[in-house]
């Protein structure tokens, strides 16, 4: 058999496109199946315990094969292995065809996709003397990316709900849809778009389905590891790497993919936005070059101008709010997505935020995502992160003009009063109008909902929160600036 293969006429592949082959009757592009029955409408039966099937071209390095199979009689719900060339790897047969894609890395090029351990049986009770095992409906074969490039410190930002956004490629994953990606596959890789030496930080916006919810997920990055407990709601996930093995693949394991009874495909962790950038704290890397060495993340220097200089200005109206983030409540977003909503392209319009989260990374991060989303804007946003919840609250009342207050706000007692006796405007989101009435105050009704509470059912209400009503922000700040206005003339 190998001396009537290797006689087959060889077709170059480059490896940069993918390519598709469809084992059905109608199709134009079918492989040569050995050890197969003839194509049907939808695929092609396995006839033997050890079929082949047989590439035009000849494979080697790190690939993903995706295929559409199914198992047949005692082969369902079997393990299997799928081989190319010194790379193997196993796939479960499900009843019906489900897409599964596999990583292989080839050290030893072959054009053969050799399939084993199925068990090529007839059924006593089924009309059909064929010994079926696996069938298969199509294959995609790819190179994936093995990018030598150094990573020079510049923050990557990819939010997979952009159908453009194609900096990553992925292993082990389901197909991409209009809000991120599924992983498949109990180990799963994320191809970064550069090779990192040395520190980075990693954040991952993601959630996990059904069993894996409180596993421990593991992620590898060259010889530098992290651990953390997947939670089943979307959440933002930071984890720091440090690697003396320049690496640009993330691999993620531990994972337990299931499916459903509506959908066939196995499902694991939901990633839907990835960034990276250096620690603060870690040391810049020099890139040795033929010239002067430069050093990652210094930043080229040029004339200052007047655009570069950002001051507060008299004609400028200053908005701020300031979050304790005791909860994980996230109304400093509905209170920067707001603003923006009215003063989109106001250039004299500042908001001062200021968080004091323990983590600055994840506001920082879920800020840039926000800005990512809305788009270009003229007003500006100044965030302070502290862990303080008093550092320099005094100067950022004294530079406002009006100041926005939620459930989730620091104490309001002392800032609200500093607000009303500097004769600013406030916002407060209460259900105790009574408390916080006066001449310069909006006044918010806030929303009741069901506090999502560890380990508790949908449905089940043990708790209720007040949460801001976004809407009725929109219209309180568009309300103060109406305000601010009468108060200049």
């Amino acid at each position: 058999m190998n001396r009537f293969i290797d006689g087959l006429q060889i077709e170059k592949w480059d490896g940069k496109e993918v390519r598709t082959f469809t084992e059905k009757l109608s199709s134009n592009d079918p492989l040569l199946a050995l050890g197969f029955y003839e194509l049907e409408e939808w695929g092609v039966w396995s006839r033997t315990d050890s079929p082949i099937l047989v590439l035009p071209f000849f494979v080697s390095g790190l690939i993903e094969l995706r295929m559409t199979t199914m198992g047949y009689g005692l082969n369902i719900d079997r393990e299997i292995t799928v081989s190319i060339g010194d790379a193997s790897t196993k796939i479960m047969l499900s009843p019906n065809l489900r897409e599964t894609s596999v990583i292989l890395d080839i050290t030893s090029s072959s054009r053969k996709v050799e399939f084993g351990n199925i068990l090529a049986l007839t059924i006593d009770d089924i009309n059909d003397p064929r010994t079926m095992g696996i069938g298969i409906s199509q294959l995609s074969i790819r190179r994936l990316s093995q990018e030598k490039k150094n990573w020079d410190g510049a923050p990557l930002f990819v939010d997979l709900a952009n159908d453009k956004e194609d900096q990553l490629q992925f292993g082990g994953f389901n197909k991409r849809e209009d809000w991120g990606i599924w992983s498949q596959t109990p180990e799963c890789y994320i191809f970064l778009p550069y090779s990192v030496h040395g520190a980075c930080e990693i954040q991952i916006f993601a959630q996990t389905f059904g069993r894996n919810k409180g596993r421990e997920i593991c992620l590898t990055l060259g010889n530098s590891q992290v651990r953390f407990i997947a939670e089943e709601e979307p959440k933002q996930y930071v984890f720091r790497f440090n690697t003396s093995e320049p690496s640009n693949l993330l691999i993620i394991n531990g994972l337990a993919p299931e499916s459903t009874s509506t959908d066939p495909r196995t499902l694991g962790i939901g990633i839907h936005r990835l960034q990276m950038t250096l620690p603060a704290d870690a040391e810049p890397v020099a890139i040795h070059q033929t010239t002067t060495p430069q050093m990652m993340m210094q930043p080229k220097t040029k004339k200052k101008s007047a655009r570069d200089t950002y001051t507060l200005k008299k004609r400028n109206e200053v908005y701020s709010a300031l979050f304790s983030e005791e909860s994980e409540s996230y109304e400093w977003r509905d209170v920067v997505s707001a603003f923006v909503w009215n003063f989109r392209d106001d250039t004299d319009a500042v908001l001062i935020i200021k968080n004091s989260s323990a983590s600055a990374a994840s506001f920082f991060s879920e800020l840039m995502f926000l800005f990512y989303r809305i788009g270009e804007i003229k007003c500006r946003i100044i965030a302070i992160h502290s862990l303080d919840p008093q550092f320099d609250n005094d100067a950022i009342i004294s530079a406002t003009q009006v100041y926005v207050h939620t459930d989730t706000s620091i104490a309001p007692e002392k800032v609200l009063r500093e607000v009303q006796d500097q004769n600013k405007v406030s916002i407060v989101s209460t259900s105790d109008h009574g408390k916080y009435s006066g001449i310069a105050t909006i006044l918010i009704t806030p929303n009741r909902r069901p506090k999502k509470i560890r380990g508790s059912l949908f449905g089940i209400e043990k708790e209720l929160e007040y949460v801001l009503d976004w809407n009725q922000l929109v219209e309180a700040l568009r309300t103060a600036h109406g305000l601010l206005g009468k108060k200049s003339k």
